[in-house]
């Protein structure tokens, strides 16, 4: 719906619900008069169930009436950094700080990667997710595989101590530079695409060349 949720951490330990103009709505705490640790992140899953991360480890489910649903730990300490996919599985930064995916199901773990990691988002079109790197973003695949290896990582050069990234529906990703006071836009752009073939008519002075380009 658009619904905005704020991790209002310290003394405070709640996060705190706005509609999409601006309006405070509601106030969410860990139990009916509990307040959540030390909070690393808060993301809304499709159905609207709302997740919020903990210093503890403690990865909490309240639905999108924010009746709390189930939690569980990591046992791998925590980073700020939360993102959830279309199926609903969680991804958080661990402690080392790694980037951790667990099944929104069961809560076991399902794969460990990208070390290094200082932010995490989710394409919402794609399911690529999309790590902050501090110097650079890497991307991996939709759900994110192949978990060993990103399909890509940019910028070259230029992007200096990162601390969280966005992106929206049109695959634009937003990095953070906080001590620059900058924040960097990167647009999807589609490449041409081109395969080569094996040469033919060798000789010592000449060969035919071969190849396809789809220019996308």
């Amino acid at each position: 719906k658009g619904d905005v949720y704020v991790a209002n951490g310290g003394e405070h330990g709640v996060v705190d619900v706005f509609s999409a103009t601006g309006v405070y709505l509601s106030q969410l705490k860990e139990t009916s008069s509990g307040l959540f640790g030390e909070l690393h992140g808060v993301a809304v899953d499709p159905s609207g169930d709302v997740w919020v991360y903990e210093g503890e480890g403690n990865v909490d489910e309240f639905s999108d009436t924010l009746g709390f649903v189930k939690t569980f730990n990591t046992g791998r300490g925590a980073q700020p950094g939360m993102a959830v996919d279309s199926n609903g599985d969680v991804y958080v930064i661990s402690g080392e700080p790694s980037v951790l995916k667990f099944s929104s199901v069961t809560g076991e773990m399902v794969e460990e990667f990208a070390l290094g990691a200082s932010g995490l988002a989710l394409d919402p079109a794609t399911n690529n997710l999309f790590v902050d790197m501090g110097g650079s973003v890497a991307r991996y695949g939709p759900f994110g595989e192949p978990y060993s290896t990103p399909l890509e990582t940019f910028p070259g050069e230029g992007l200096v101590g990162s601390r969280g990234i966005a992106v929206n529906r049109a695959s634009t990703v937003y990095a953070s530079e906080p001590m620059a006071d900058n924040v960097e836009l990167f647009n999807y752009v589609l490449l041409p695409g081109v395969t080569t073939g094996t040469a033919s008519q060798l000789s010592e002075t000449s060969e035919a060349l071969h190849g396809t380009v789809n220019p996308e």
